[in-house]
């Protein structure tokens, strides 16, 4: 989040996010929500292997889209070239 907070205060904003569902430092969604009020037009990826049960949460919250783990390298491409455009 210090990295976010310093991109919004020099003005430069990151273009795209990929927050892991699993987090030791917050819940993700708490995480997402913090991004928005620095950054409302950034692109979010919610990253995880069941996000069914916050689905909802998650949306509202702010998450542009979804990404399966295992993510690799082409299923990265993939994620990204579906939400960013």
């Amino acid at each position: 989040m210090a990295k976010v907070k310093q991109a919004a205060v020099d003005n430069e904003p990151f273009d795209v996010y990929i927050i892991c569902m699993i987090s030791d430092d917050e819940p993700a969604v708490d995480t997402i929500r913090m991004i928005r009020e620095k950054d409302e037009s950034a692109k979010i990826i919610l990253c995880a292997y069941d996000w069914a049960d916050i689905e909802e949460e998650a949306k509202s919250a702010g998450v542009t889209g979804f990404a399966a783990k295992p993510l690799d390298i082409n299923k990265l491409v993939e994620v990204l070239k579906k939400y960013i455009s």
